[in-house]
């Protein structure tokens, strides 16, 4: 009796984890979505960013590094955190190893972009966009949970 209740513990735990991981990324997906969505609607209206504990909100947002192929880096980013919410609330609902395997590869791209980001920021522009800062931060926590569900839950 003791071992079937460790089990079922151990099961319960797992679980739990599981669910915990999975909304976490739900949450960090949205705070990406909060964050980029302001970035878009400054960009739509064309009013300047109130940025914070940096200045350099709108030499980074206007400048030719802002936009890939014409599209504004807030849509795209938006597009992005969109994705990871719509596959946060697929692995939550079923644990499917195909999402949880999309999730990682994509937070991993999205880490590369992001680390790119702000290199051209500190060494390129020469200026810090504190929402663009906590954008890579939100993708950087969003890589560290997809991997750590990937590695502790992988089905192969």
């Amino acid at each position: 009796m003791l071992w079937y209740n460790f089990i079922k513990n151990k099961n319960n735990m797992t679980d739990n984890l599981k669910k915990i991981i999975s909304y976490a990324l739900i949450l960090f997906a949205l705070i990406g979505i909060f964050d980029t969505a302001y970035l878009s609607s400054r960009h739509i209206s064309g009013e300047s960013v109130a940025c914070g504990i940096t200045n350099g909100c709108d030499s980074v947002l206007t400048s030719k590094y802002s936009e890939i192929f014409g599209v504004p880096l807030a849509f795209a980013g938006l597009a992005y955190y969109f994705i990871i919410l719509i596959f946060a609330f697929i692995y939550a609902a079923n644990g499917s190893s195909s999402i949880l395997r999309a999730l990682a590869s994509i937070t991993g791209t999205g880490l590369a972009a992001s680390a790119y980001f702000v290199y051209l920021q500190f060494f390129i522009i020469g200026s810090i966009c504190t929402y663009c800062i906590g954008s890579a931060i939100t993708t950087f926590i969003l890589f560290i949970l997809s991997i750590t569900l990937y590695k502790t839950f992988k089905i192969s």
